[in-house]
């Protein structure tokens, strides 16, 4: 059984969901899926990485994120799937990006997220063939006009520790 068949599997066992619940909207439903049951099972989550990688192996990126919480285990689990390729110290350089629900509305995050991703590629240049990062917005990058500075001093210290090892 490949990884897609078992992905499918999972989904079924983990987060299809057979009772009476009640939607965000106030409304009422016989069934629920809830994908975090899957992306954030041990077991599961590594197929939900290589499933997504496998999807897209033609496409040309090089950072994968969104908002919390959906996005967190999605991003790291493909960050953790092409880490573990083969091919993996060859690969293009990957960024994963987590920006919470205390750094602001929808609008907010998703603005933070697109600074972020513009200026990751910026900083992707000076970075080592197969390193993964994970940039994680904290509060103040919503407001922060140090935002470039900050990412560029954090991506720094952590160059710096991968040189050390």
């Amino acid at each position: 059984m490949g990884d897609r068949e078992l992905l499918i599997d999972k989904i079924n066992e983990l987060a299809v969901v057979h009772q009476k619940v009640t939607l965000s909207s106030g409304r009422e439903a016989d069934c629920y899926v809830d994908m975090r049951r899957v992306t954030l099972d041990g077991e599961a989550a590594p197929l939900v990485g290589r499933e997504l990688l496998r999807l897209v192996a033609d496409w040309d990126f090089d950072a994968v994120g969104g908002l919390t919480l959906g996005a967190d285990p999605v991003a790291l689990s493909m960050l953790h799937a092409a880490a573990a390729r083969p091919t993996a110290p060859d690969r293009a350089k990957l960024v994963g990006f987590v920006v919470p629900k205390a750094v602001g509305g929808a609008v907010v995050r998703n603005r933070v997220k697109r600074r972020l991703r513009h200026l990751a590629r910026a900083e992707l240049a000076r970075t080592p063939l197969g390193t993964q990062l994970v940039v994680r917005a904290l509060p103040p990058s919503a407001s922060s006009d140090s935002l470039a500075q900050d990412l560029a001093s954090a991506w720094s210290r952590c160059l710096a520790k991968l040189a050390d090892h």
